[in-house]
């Protein structure tokens, strides 16, 4: 139990348990036994084996954990000085740790290579920092340091208990000789107390030591001398002082094993007291903050909060909280939560309070609950239930009682869903003074104001519950003027009733006129407030007490004073509802907390915690610009190339329960901006350069609190932004200009030739263009004209001779011609047979329908299988890659190979014809072997009558620009031989013809 007393009122002690705020150990890095020790900025650090964390606002940083390149000693003891002097104390050691610019401590022995054979197995856990040295202590002796002359002195005091000063001297306990008093100058001792072995120790003034013995008794020592120090605890059994730690606004703490621990006021006044299991092994004690204590337990560091006037009344106090309810009945407490009853008594050993579960409570339990002097009601779903001596009497039932509210005058209104029903206590029994009328809704929280009660319903919703002429009264009040559904809060002062919506916006009603009215006056004094008052009360000595959306405000009066917030810190939970019991309890509650305010000792509410600047970093390199304790100030001039700045603050104390944010004003000239963050560090990337102050606010609940901190200084510009570098950027820039307008004159000229250049070139091209284009329509026209005759010729003069030669066929067939005009009909039809074989020769040589659809080599094989019945058989192959020729060179090979073919087959008496057509890269050959008789090539070639078809083969192959050549002898076959030479660009032109001529024959689509 934790147990705040009123300071100057001993017997007088508050209820519940301080705000507490825990790190596990395992957070910290820490393990079991953890000691305390705080830093040069005043952060709370844990020494932990070889590690070391300081808790800067919500971070825990290790300032001295294990490196791989460096060892750190196992840490008994660390005593941090102004000046980067700190000391430290290990097993069979001592030395001095100095803080480096990154943050981190490095530590360098100052045990000498030579010292007494008991150092090595003393545990130095003390360190004593005096004026001119430092002490190190352990159970074995002292080792002194005279830090000016350099001295070093080893003095031996086996069973070593304690070292301390008080003043000017240094006392010095152990087991053997009791309390001595130690003179370093002389390396003697002298005994105080024989027998007097100091365990603990805490100075509570410059001359007043307090301190334990190993026989479990406080004592204190002064300037008077040594005598027994008589606090509320009295003599203790249960365990020894583990811990004793002065306190800096005087008084002292205190762990007892096996009890707890206990604070208490200069005066030896019990201020709290923490006697849970949890507490119960206290390893370490310390303070340097007011109201804040930092104790270690087996499993975690705490943080508590003993000064702040407010204790909490949770599952610790053996209370389960739920939309609880307190009273006063027959002077005392009686608290209704969960449907439970609790009392709430004085602990046996006189030094805390406890609540004690009210036996024989109604069966249905306590929902609601209410009472004035000797009278006590509760209220549950069976009905309403006077409290007597020994257990409860039902006064009425057949209605769910969800909650009551008892006034002044002796009634008692009865508020449950369904039924509203008042009761009257007529000086020996609660009787039912009114008909039942209907619910009006579930009340959640309900208030009495005068001779009425009041109820908060929900959403712009409130009702009102009176009584007068004998009759119970219900009215709902629907405030949806107000817009946006809110909840209606409701509190009263005197006779107004403050129903509070939104923001600030209320309404007033009067019990005594029982109507809303205008109270201007009132209106004005809440709005005051420097958070919107949600519920307000008035107590007996007329304070006004304002719960706003995260804590509570006070006001002396009307006239008086102004809005305070006399409790440090904010409520963790939101929207409060009010309690005031009696005339002198004040208590808090929400749905699931519960709190008592205790007016006679609030904490210190001016916070005057101001941020401190920790360190600053180059955000990009890491490298340290400032740190605290190493230099006064952050350098005036940051260099361009380390305009990445990160600042870690430190918020100066920790005298909130909840974590403080920040709020960051950062200026530069003209400009300003803000930032808001819940972490202490501030990055400022990519800086310009300038003057820059930066002003870092503490926020508690959004509200600022303290002073702000201030840090300026100036980023440097770049070397090619310096002054002096502005008139070689003149002269460079007149350079360039020269240079460039030279160089446009150069490329201007350059683009000139290079565009007669590009106009010649393009003229040329275009006149060959032009000539191609011209030799392609030619081309295409002959095409499509020699298309048109072959057409003509075909369908007109062939087909004419054709139906000669059938006509002279037919005359020859009949008997009675006579034998001359036989002979002359017979040589009419050979003639009229050869005009028509000329006729087709040319129009084969018109028009070529086997390279419609296929390319050389496959004409060439449909016109073999044409020509021939089967014998001779004609074998047409091809070798090398494909060349797409022009279409005249084309039907010029294939009229050729034609022709040769033909004679063969007539002259040759052959029975094989070898077709072969070859692609090479400068040409094409095309020959015609057969295997027959053969002739003279010079005969046949001669000029004269006959060989028609080898002359016409010669005059194709000249119209091609080719090469004919005729091998045959008589007997051994012929071949005939074409070559055609291929230019290089005649493949793609020949390609292009053959496109364009598909492209104007409509027939070859």
């Amino acid at each position: 139990m934790c147990t705040l007393a009123a300071a100057p009122m001993p017997t007088e002690k508050m209820v519940g348990l301080p705000f507490v705020r825990s790190y596990s150990l395992n957070e910290i890095g820490a393990s079991r036994g953890a000691r305390l020790s705080f830093d040069h900025l005043g952060r709370i650090g844990v020494l932990s084996g070889s590690s070391y964390a300081v808790l800067n606002d919500n971070t825990w940083l290790q300032v001295a954990a294990e490196h791989p390149n460096v060892s750190s000693p196992h840490l008994l003891d660390l005593v941090w000085q102004e000046g980067n002097r700190s000391y430290y104390g290990t097993l069979g050691g001592w030395g001095r740790a100095e803080l480096q610019p990154d943050g981190h401590l490095t530590f360098h022995s100052l045990r000498p290579d030579a010292f007494p054979y008991w150092v090595r197995s003393t545990n130095f856990k003390q360190v004593l920092v005096l004026e001119q040295g430092v002490l190190f202590a352990g159970y074995n002796g002292i080792v002194y340091e005279d830090e000016t002359t350099g001295r070093r002195d080893f003095i031996e005091l086996p069973e070593l208990t304690r070292v301390f000063q008080l003043g000017s001297a240094i006392y010095v306990s152990t087991f053997a000789d009791g309390l001595l008093r130690l003179d370093l100058d002389a390396g003697s001792t002298e005994v105080v107390a024989s027998g007097l072995v100091v365990d603990e120790v805490a100075r509570v003034s410059p001359e007043t030591m307090l301190f334990s013995t190993t026989g479990d008794t406080l004592m204190r020592l002064d300037a008077a001398g040594i005598s027994l120090w008589h606090s509320p605890l009295g003599t203790r059994t249960k365990g020894s002082v583990s811990c004793l730690a002065p306190l800096p606004e005087g008084g002292v703490a205190m762990a007892v094993d096996g009890e707890g621990v206990f604070v208490f006021s200069p005066e030896g006044n019990l201020l709290c007291s923490l006697t849970t299991a949890e507490y119960q092994r206290v390893f370490d004690i310390a303070a340097n903050e007011e109201g804040v204590l930092w104790l270690t337990t087996e499993v975690s560091v705490q943080k508590v909060l003993y000064r702040t006037g407010i204790s909490v009344i949770d599952q610790r106090s053996g209370v389960i909280v739920e939309w609880p309810q307190v009273i006063q009945w027959r002077g005392n407490t009686v608290i209704a939560s969960h449907g439970r009853l609790y009392d709430l008594t004085l602990a046996d050993d006189g030094l805390s309070y406890r609540f004690e579960q009210v036996a024989h409570a109604p069966t249905g339990g306590a929902w609601g609950v209410d009472g004035s002097g000797e009278q006590m009601l509760v209220g549950n779903a069976t009905g309403v239930y006077a409290r007597m001596e020994n257990g409860f009497q039902q006064v009425l039932g057949d209605l769910d009682a969800s909650r009551l509210v008892m006034t002044e005058d002796g009634l008692c209104y009865v508020i449950g869903m369904a039924e509203l029903a008042i009761l009257r206590w007529n000086g020996s029994q609660w009787t039912e003074c009114a008909p039942r009328v209907p619910g009006v809704g579930f009340p959640w929280v309900v208030h009495s104001v005068g001779h009425s009660a009041w109820i908060e319903l929900g959403l712009n919703l409130a009702a009102r519950i009176s009584y007068r002429d004998g009759q119970l009264r219900s009215e709902v009040f629907d405030l949806d003027d107000w817009g946006e559904p809110t909840w209606v809060n409701l509190g009263s002062i005197g006779d107004t009733v403050v129903l509070s919506g939104p923001d600030n916006e209320r309404r007033y009603y009067d019990e005594a006129t029982e109507r809303f009215i205008d109270a201007p006056e009132l209106d004005r004094k809440l709005s005051e407030a420097p958070y919107p008052i949600k519920r307000i009360a008035q107590d007996a000595e007329g304070y006004w007490w304002g719960a706003h959306e995260n804590g509570i405000l006070v006001r002396e009066g009307m006239d008086l004073g102004h809005w305070e917030s006399p409790f440090a810190g904010r409520f963790p939970d939101r929207y409060p509802v009010l309690h005031l019991v009696g005339d002198d309890q004040i208590w808090v509650s929400t749905e699931s907390s519960f709190y008592r305010l205790d007016r006679e000792m609030p904490a210190s509410h001016h916070l005057e915690v101001s941020p401190q600047l920790v360190s600053v970093t180059d955000g990009r390199t890491g490298d340290d610009l400032y740190s605290a304790g190493l230099a006064d100030r952050l350098p005036e001039a940051v260099p361009y190339d380390r305009n990445h700045l990160v600042f870690r603050f430190f918020a100066g104390g920790y005298p909130t329960l909840q974590a403080l944010s920040y709020r960051f004003h950062i200026r530069r000239g003209s400009t300003e901006w803000t930032m808001l963050s819940t972490d202490s560090l501030l990055a400022l990337p990519n800086l310009w350069e300038g003057d820059y102050e930066v002003e870092a606010q503490l926020l508690d609940g959004g509200s600022p609190i303290g002073r702000p901190a201030v840090v300026a200084f100036r980023v440097e510009p770049p070397w090619f932004r310096q002054p002096v570098i502005y008139p070689i950027y003149g002269l460079l820039l007149l350079t360039a200009v020269g240079l460039f307008r030279a160089y446009v004159v150069r490329q201007a000229s350059r683009k000139h030739a290079m565009l007669e250049k590009l106009v010649h070139e393009r003229t040329e091209k275009l006149k060959e263009t032009m000539a191609r284009l011209t030799d392609e329509v030619r081309l295409s026209a002959t095409l499509a004209e020699r298309n048109r005759l072959a057409e003509e010729m075909h369908d007109s003069v062939q087909q004419g001779l054709t139906g000669l030669i059938l006509q002279l066929d037919a005359t020859l067939k009949l008997a009675e011609l006579q034998p001359e005009v036989r002979s002359r009909l017979t040589m009419a039809r050979k003639m009229v047979s050869f005009t028509r074989e000329e006729v087709q020769q040319a129009i084969w040589d018109l028009e070529s329908p086997f390279l419609e659809d296929a390319d050389l080599a496959g004409a060439l094989r449909t016109m073999a299988q044409m020509v021939t019945s089967g014998s001779p058989a004609v074998e047409v192959s091809t070798a090398g890659r494909a060349i797409v020729l022009e279409p005249s060179k084309q039907h010029h090979l294939l009229r050729i190979a034609q022709e040769a073919i033909t004679n063969a087959m007539r002259h040759s008496h052959t029975d094989r014809i070898d077709v072969s057509l070859v692609y090479e890269p400068e040409r094409v050959v095309l020959e015609v072997r057969d295997y027959g008789t053969g002739f003279s090539t010079d005969e046949a070639l001669a000029e004269g009558p006959g060989h028609f078809g080898l002359r016409g083969m010669r005059a194709r192959v000249a119209k091609i620009d080719g090469r004919l050549n005729f091998v045959s002898r008589r007997g051994q076959g012929t071949t005939v031989r074409i070559e055609l030479p291929i230019a290089p660009s005649q493949e793609r032109r020949a390609q292009f013809t053959d496109d364009y001529s598909q492209d104007q024959n409509p027939a070859r689509r």
